[in-house]
């Protein structure tokens, strides 16, 4: 699967809901904490999804790749203004279609 799993985006290939395994939710400083594994063929991709309750549902508030190390923030500034940016500047093509 060549694609990036830390953007701002909600996609999804139908074939990856048949290889997504959820792990049991455990607690985590006021929150949960769930392992989530994308068992591809390849390259399984270990995440871990940091979640808290909040207006009646639980929201996630943190990924992390923890084969990799890696964490995409969710909620950085700058990243959040970028994607603001980028989504004013495409939103008239989109009114074309």
């Amino acid at each position: 699967m060549g694609a990036d799993y830390f953007m701002y985006a909600q996609d999804y290939a139908p074939e990856w809901i048949l290889q997504l395994r959820v792990g049991k939710a455990h607690p985590f400083l006021g929150g949960e904490k769930v392992d989530v594994l994308l068992a591809t063929e390849s390259t399984p991709i270990h995440l871990e999804v940091y979640t808290r309750w909040e207006e009646g549902r639980w929201k996630i508030y943190r990924v992390r790749d923890a084969d990799r190390g890696y964490e995409q923030p969710i909620y950085d500034a700058g990243a959040i203004t970028q994607a603001e940016a980028w989504s004013a500047k495409v939103a008239p093509e989109y009114k074309k279609h």
